[in-house]
């Protein structure tokens, strides 16, 4: 999922409760992450939750050209388990 911004990898079906479940914050909070912007204080909490780069997420913090050499989107908040 190329040029995937944070708001794009987060509408598929149950992401914004897993990600709401995993930083134990009320769904409509994510939801308003979405609409808005993350708070900078949890840029890297959502990053460690969902595997979704900084740069993705706020990247008028984080420049995209951090981007360069990380990993792809890894999809960790699906429900299956990573090998």
């Amino acid at each position: 999922m190329q040029d995937a911004t944070f708001h794009d990898l987060l509408r598929g079906r149950g992401q914004k409760a897993k990600l709401a479940e995993a930083l134990n914050v009320d769904r409509s909070i994510v939801s308003r992450w979405i609409e808005r912007r993350v708070p900078a204080e949890r840029v890297l909490e959502v990053e460690r939750a969902t595997g979704i780069h900084r740069s993705k997420i706020r990247p008028d913090l984080y420049p995209p050209s951090e981007l360069e050499g990380a990993a792809p989107y890894c999809g960790a908040l699906s429900e299956e388990p990573a090998t």
